[in-house]
């Protein structure tokens, strides 16, 4: 003869684990938690992203810059032999042309380095503001990890408790009868059994006749004939 057993007992347990893991699953804190984790992820992309267009536009400005140099160390030297004397009307026309031209070019590279200054400012205040925001959302996303973790812990201490509760209340259940109890906990909202109360079952409320109740009691386990549900006497 099976050792005597308490269905609903066990339910109570389970129930309460069950409302212990949900809780723990579906905190505001750790909605909150996700959220502000998102966030700084993205700023972190967005910093990364910013801090690619700087070193590209320093390398640009190095480029332009290095070219600008090259084109005022030519003029330099276009200047000195144009007012040195010495040449031919052609060859002195000749010079001056390049002077000009150099002169307009070095006029557009410095624009160009200017623009380039200019871009380079903008993008180190971005990441100025990026980096604090970085900081501060790091801030706020540990100090709530850290709220989270202190409602884990406290929440884990419970179900051991409750774990340990369910292990001695399962013990004794045949795993025949503890089978059914398991798969009609997943197909009924985790109320797979009821206690029969003044001719109703605990689990739909629903009352049974005299011969219900014979017919249940004659099966092991006793099934409320309405919702299929173990019935306990």
């Amino acid at each position: 003869m099976d050792p005597p057993y308490d269905l609903v007992a066990l339910q109570s347990v389970d129930l309460e684990i069950d409302r212990l893991e949900r809780r723990k699953a579906t905190l505001p804190e750790l909605e909150e938690f996700r959220r502000l984790r998102e966030r700084r992820l993205g700023v972190e992309a967005e910093h990364s992203q910013v801090s690619e267009e700087a070193r590209s536009l320093d390398l640009e400005f190095d480029r332009v810059n290095g070219e600008l140099q090259i084109m005022e160390t030519r003029l330099e030297v276009a200047e000195k032999r144009l007012y040195g004397g010495g040449m031919s009307a052609k060859e002195t026309e000749n010079r001056r042309m390049e002077v000009e031209s150099l002169r307009m070019r070095i006029g557009e590279q410095e624009a160009v380095a200017l623009d380039l200054m200019e871009s380079r400012e903008e993008v180190t205040s971005r990441l100025s503001e990026l980096s604090a925001e970085v900081e501060e959302v790091t801030a706020s996303e540990d100090s709530l990890g850290a709220v989270v973790r202190g409602i884990w812990e406290e929440i884990d201490a419970e179900l051991t408790k409750r774990r340990a509760e369910r292990d001695l209340a399962v013990a004794p259940v045949p795993p025949r009868v503890l089978e059914i109890y398991e798969n009609l906990r997943k197909d009924k909202g985790g109320v797979a059994a009821g206690r029969l109360e003044e001719s109703t079952c605990g689990g739909c409320h629903l009352a049974l006749s005299e011969s219900e109740r014979q017919e249940a009691a004659e099966t092991d386990p006793a099934r409320c004939p309405h919702c299929r549900r173990i019935l306990v006497f």
